[in-house]
């Protein structure tokens, strides 16, 4: 069974959207769709870490490939960077490592553009890993 947000932010945005206290106008709407997605999102990110945790990759592939879509389309880099680090965990757990180095290199890079260098850090370390693996010892350092 999937996590779910926290109740209470489930419950508020309902409220808000089901029963406005005023008529609601375009950019409320806007607003609570991006909010809806946000909510998605969420959803999606605890999905596929609760696939892969079950060693289900393939599953686990099919709900990043719609995440990813999604951080694309909202412009959410940080997501973005997360959604492709658990790509590439996936594709090394499935023992593809030519698209696990791809996955991590783009997490690093959008982990680098956002200035997050934990999550830097473990696309990094991960692509190395992936280069010891592969006896690629000089990349790997």
């Amino acid at each position: 069974m999937p996590l779910l947000p926290h109740p209470t932010i489930v419950d508020d945005f309902l409220q808000r959207t089901l029963r406005p206290l005023r008529s609601p106008t375009l950019e409320d709407t806007q607003t609570w769709l991006s909010e809806l997605a946000l909510l998605q999102a969420e959803l999606f990110n605890k999905d596929t870490t609760e696939l892969f945790l079950r060693a289900d990759e393939r599953r686990s592939l099919i709900e990043l490939n719609l995440a990813i879509a999604l951080f694309e389309r909202l412009g959410s880099k940080p997501q973005l960077g997360r959604a492709f680090l658990l790509t590439g965990n996936c594709y090394h757990g499935m023992g593809s490592f030519s698209e696990a180095q791809v996955s991590y290199q783009n997490a690093s890079n959008l982990f680098e553009e956002c200035k997050e260098a934990d999550g830097t850090a473990r696309a990094l370390g991960n692509l190395g890993n992936v280069h010891n693996f592969l006896g690629e010892y000089p990349q790997a350092l």
